[in-house]
């Protein structure tokens, strides 16, 4: 995506001029605090100083003095008192807080973690009664997590004589449960700060009970779990984390103190985002794959041997957890090849194969590639469980509640969700949520934008930038790492020795900057001109910066060796040509006309795509007019995400599916070729009225029989050997013979693809080739070959 934007709040360099003095910050870091909403003294200096604020007063939170008297009396009289909780690191981490303070109490507290398989979400009569046959029937029910939507349950604990209160932090619902709630989200109360997770809540009730300074014991779970739930990193949730960081060697329990050892963590120096990408995937790993009470154990374990076989297990979870998350998103993608993402303003897909309990992960994912909203269902016989993701604009809470009257159940946040729908209602819960995306949303919503909170230049970096940075943790969400853009117009790439998928890009001598699997982008960086690259600081060691890569663009500008290369690819429509001479119907404009087209995206982001194999005709397009309202140019590569887009040299036709119109801004080679797109895409396609300008790759081409067979064999040398691109291939023949130039290379090797004498992989990025050595064939069978010569002799 090319778009990257200035998050700027309105400050000017006076005000932080004067701040920056004030507080000893470096300006730009005053820049990224006064950007996050924090503009006068005393609301920077609560934020710089989360380790001197003081917790809020418990008691503040509707129903907390009731509840907090009820669990004491309870822990007092012995009362059977079980912790029901959720399969997310949020949910066992309250039910470790709310069990070890019973223990406390004097109480041995039972607990029930829903299996997500066989359970499914929350409190329900079916697992009420599954308790009461399976485990000692309870006093008293305290929820943590869950609770809130569970009205109907409640009344049935009362019926069953079972006593029961409800902490929660989801969306309020029309109708409470009638017993003590505890939950932020609650309208009218003292406490003004919504955005506690469960364990938060469950922390807060540890404080009503013990007091601050026992509760403390228990900071290091309510981090973690503040952390792994995505939760605001402002006001009391900035306070919990950060101080207990502090106390994360002191209070951390035995088993999750293996855990973090094992993953390499001084838990006497943490930061936010080692337990957010490192740890709380482990943790969540046990209830996604059906048993979370496996982490929840390792909150609670002493014994070093059953601590090392929990973490094994852990481990074991988290890796097929990987596995089957890999497989379901490769799943998805190729369910969407065939999809026209410009008439998809929501995703939705299910399948009988996939596992509910990772769809979550998976929803995450193919929201960043395609930026809009997604639920993801597994089904069983007539049950679809699903859950849901959305991008900032869409509150996915609000799409499900439009269509509530179908829904099983659902419950969740502004861009996240969980539902059971059955599956004779799919086709009306996909039409019913789009529609009401697109009647509700304007489709600008959809701009995929990547914000930068400050422009840097290498030659400004200093140990004290660096340093100050660090007032800014913890960091996470809603209060996000700051992002830097650097400029440049030099990008060396030096992939890594240990895993050449992954590449530093050296901006400058002293600013280094990881791109993982950059390979994707490849073209970009070999042949773009002026780059931007907004990053995140990781580290800096002997005056060399390292950041990591978390978008780019290479601009519109490209290198002037790209022609030599691009133009040659002019040779992929050839890869369709079947020597007819039918026409193609298909609408043909003036050059004159061309502004129209472009003036046509300013009327939605979806749905139009100008193709350019000329980079001449690539160049004075770019030149000549608004590119405001095009939102992707991608060389070589097709991506189908469905935006206005321009695609140069595209390496195949798949990118026709995903648009309304078509436009190309040269030349067809063959006729064929559009009649191919006709076959896979309905879009209106718009070729140029102009003289024609394709003999210019044909002046060099050198179809001579001889020159094809040394080309072979000087293949066989490098059969088998890995490369990041064709491109890369073609250097290496390069050095060993310098009359080969692309434009022969090019079509020397697609016709031997097309005889099938190459046999071209693709794993992890990397492009190989075995050669059929068995294949003895005339190269007139080749309609790459045949059709080439017919048009080179018919310009000479």
């Amino acid at each position: 995506m090319k778009l990257i934007k200035f998050y700027n709040d309105g400050a000017d360099g006076t005000v932080i001029s004067e701040l920056s003095k004030q507080f000893d910050l470096d300006k730009r870091v005053m820049e990224v605090i006064y950007s996050k909403g924090y503009h006068t003294k005393d609301e920077i200096a609560k934020f710089l100083s989360p380790l001197e604020q003081n917790y809020v007063d418990p008691f503040l939170l509707s129903g907390m003095r009731d509840c907090a008297d009820k669990i004491k009396k309870a822990a007092q009289e012995g009362k059977k008192i079980l912790i029901f909780g959720d399969y997310d690191v949020d949910g066992m981490s309250a039910t470790a807080i709310m069990i070890k303070l019973l223990k406390k109490l004097g109480n041995e507290a039972n607990y029930y973690l829903p299996n997500r398989f066989v359970d499914g979400y929350g409190l329900t009569k079916e697992v009420i009664d599954k308790i009461c046959l399976t485990m000692q029937k309870p006093d008293l029910i305290i929820t943590v997590d869950c609770g809130i939507t569970c009205h109907d349950e409640v009344e049935y604990c009362k019926q069953l004589g079972i006593d029961i209160i409800v902490t929660d932090h989801h969306e309020i619902p029309e109708v409470l449960p009638k017993c003590i709630v505890v939950n932020p989200k609650l309208p009218n109360q003292a406490y003004t700060f919504d955005g506690l997770c469960g364990t938060g809540v469950a922390f807060k009730i540890a404080q009503a009970i013990l007091g601050f300074a026992d509760s403390e014991q228990f900071l290091p779970i309510a981090t973690i779990a503040t952390i792994a739930d995505i939760v605001p990193l402002r006001e009391e949730n900035r306070i919990i984390v950060a101080k207990g960081l502090k106390v994360f060697n002191q209070y951390l329990p035995q088993g999750l103190k293996f855990l973090f050892k094992q993953n390499k963590l001084d838990t006497k120096n943490l930061e936010a985002a080692d337990i957010a990408f490192k740890i709380a995937p482990k943790l969540n790993a046990s209830g996604r794959m059906g048993d979370a009470s496996d982490s929840l154990k390792l909150m609670l374990e002493t014994n070093i041997v059953k601590i090392r076989e929990l973490v094994e297990k852990i481990n074991d979870h988290n890796q097929k957890r990987q596995e089957i998350c890999n497989a379901v998103y490769d799943d998805c993608v190729e369910m969407l090849k065939d999809c026209n993402m410009s008439k998809t303003p929501i995703i939705i897909l299910k399948s009988e194969k996939w596992d509910s309990g990772i769809l979550g992960i998976v929803c995450s994912r193919i929201l960043e590639k395609y930026n809009r909203p997604v639920i993801l269902f597994a089904q069983s016989g007539d049950e679809l469980k699903g859950s849901a993701r959305s991008i900032d604009d869409v509150n996915i809470h609000q799409v499900l509640s439009s269509v509530k009257d179908i829904l099983e159940v659902f419950g969740g946040h502004k861009v996240a969700a969980g539902l059971t729908l059955n599956s004779k209602h799919f086709d009306e819960f996909c039409n019913r949520t789009s529609a009401f995306v697109l009647e509700n949303i304007n489709t600008k919503a959809f701009i995929p934008i990547n914000y930068y909170d400050v422009e840097i230049n290498p030659d400004e970096l200093s140990d004290k930038f660096f340093n100050d940075l660090k007032v800014l943790e913890p960091c996470g969400c809603d209060n996000q790492k700051p992002r830097f853009l650097v400029k440049t117009t030099s990008a060396k790439i030096v992939p890594l020795k240990v895993n050449s998928l992954h590449a530093y890009i050296h901006v400058s001598k002293n600013l280094h900057l990881l791109f993982f699997n950059y390979l994707k982008e490849a073209p970009k960086l070999n042949f773009g001109q002026e780059y931007k690259f907004v990053f995140e600081f990781q580290s800096c060691y002997n005056g060399v910066y390292k950041g990591i890569v978390k978008t780019f663009s290479a601009g519109y500008k490209l290198k002037s060796n790209a022609d030599n290369y691009f133009n040659s690819l002019k040779f992929n429509e050839l890869l369709y040509c079947d020597n007819t001479t039918e026409q193609v119907d298909c609408n043909v404009y003036e050059a004159s006309e061309l502004i129209n087209f472009v003036v046509d995206c300013s009327s939605s982001v979806f749905g139009n795509c100008f193709v350019c194999f000329d980079v001449d005709e690539y160049r004075k397009f770019c030149e000549s007019y608004d590119l405001s309202n095009i939102y992707e140019i991608n060389f070589i590569n097709t991506n189908v995400t469905g935006f206005n887009a321009i695609n140069v040299c595209p390496s195949d036709i798949n990118f026709a599916k995903s648009y309304n119109s078509i436009i190309f801004l040269d030349s067809i080679l063959d006729q064929t070729y559009i009649k191919e797109i006709q076959k896979i895409s309905d879009a209106k396609i718009y070729i140029p009225k102009l003289d024609n300008k394709n003999e210019k790759i044909f002046k060099k081409l050198n179809l001579n029989r001889q020159q094809i067979t040394n080309f072979y064999y000087n293949l066989l040398k490098k059969e088998n050997n890995s490369f990041t691109s064709i491109f890369g291939l073609y250097s290496q023949l390069y050095k060993e013979n310098k009359n080969l130039d692309f434009n022969n290379f090019y079509i020397y090797f697609n016709i031997l693809l097309e005889l099938n004498i190459i046999n071209p992989k693709n794993e992890n990025g990397l492009f190989s080739y075995t050669i059929n050595r068995q294949i003895k064939t005339d190269l007139n069978k080749s309609k790459i070959y045949t059709t080439a010569n017919l048009i080179r002799r018919i310009y000479e």
